[in-house]
């Protein structure tokens, strides 16, 4: 019983330090505001040729956000938390449940 306590705190505070770090790693950019402006971005695409523009296409309007989103997720727990590739769809089946 008292083993059984033991290894459950011990994932307890596993968990809780990849919290403490992303939290403490994300605590800059969560507690200003920003405003960003992409002036400069849509006046290179407009200086590129047609062919480039084809070719280097962007349209931040296009990206499906809920799919980026995920991506995001995955990439941080990926290298954030240095977690394997292999734990994603596990904690996938257990985020939806």
């Amino acid at each position: 019983m008292l083993l059984v306590e033991m290894a459950a705190k011990r994932r307890i505070v596993k968990i809780y330090r990849k919290v403490d770090k992303y939290m403490n790693s994300m605590k800059y950019f969560t507690t200003f505001e920003w405003d960003f402006d992409n002036h400069k971005c849509l006046s290179l695409y407009n200086s590129l040729g047609e062919t480039d523009q084809d070719i280097f296409y962007f349209n931040s309007n296009e990206i499906i956000w809920k799919d980026y989103f995920r991506g995001l997720i995955d990439g941080g727990r990926i290298h954030l938390f240095k977690e394997s590739v292999d734990t994603i769809p596990e904690g996938k089946n257990r985020y939806m449940k």
